[in-house]
Order: C-alpha cells, then structure tokens, then sequence
C-alpha cells in the first residue's frame, strides 16, 4: 500500500490548490499593469530634445526626397505616355 487515504487526499488537495493559486496570482490585473507599465518606460525612454531635432530634420529631408524622386518618375511616365499617345495617332 503506497499511503492512507489521508496521504492521497493531500496529495490531490496539493494537486488541485497548486496550479490555482498560480493561476491567481500570476493572472491578477495589478500583476500585469506593473509588469506593463515597467515595460512601457524601457521602451519610451526620454529622447534628448537635441537627438529628436536630428530625427526630425533626418524625416523630413527623406520625405523631400521621396517626394522628389516620386515627381521626377511620375513626369518621365507622363512624357512616355505622350510620346505613345502623339505615335499612336
């Protein structure tokens, strides 16, 4: 005989009580925003005024260049376009 009855009835009383205990108290809405808010300031660090100026001046020069590159494609389509049109007719 491996154990009495009471044995075997803490056994399943462990059994069961374990893994709901842990499911409260890793589930707990206090539990998640701590761990979120911890998060959110590892990832929204302050940015130096100096470095975002920089990232700022870096998107907008990108930006003028896109769209600079956008309209010089988009004449060059308009020219070939004309150019087939004027052959066609």
């Amino acid at each position: 005989m491996i154990g009495s009855w009471a044995l075997e009835s803490f056994k399943f009383a462990l059994y069961v009580t374990f893994p709901i205990a842990f499911y409260w108290y890793y589930n707990r809405p206090s539990m998640y925003e701590e761990q979120l808010r911890e998060r959110m300031e590892e990832i929204e660090r302050r940015v130096d005024p100096n470095v975002q100026g920089m990232i700022n001046k870096y998107a907008d020069e990108r930006r003028r260049k896109e769209l600079n590159d956008w309209e010089r494609k988009h004449a060059e389509m308009q020219r070939i376009r004309e150019e087939m049109n004027a052959a066609g007719q």
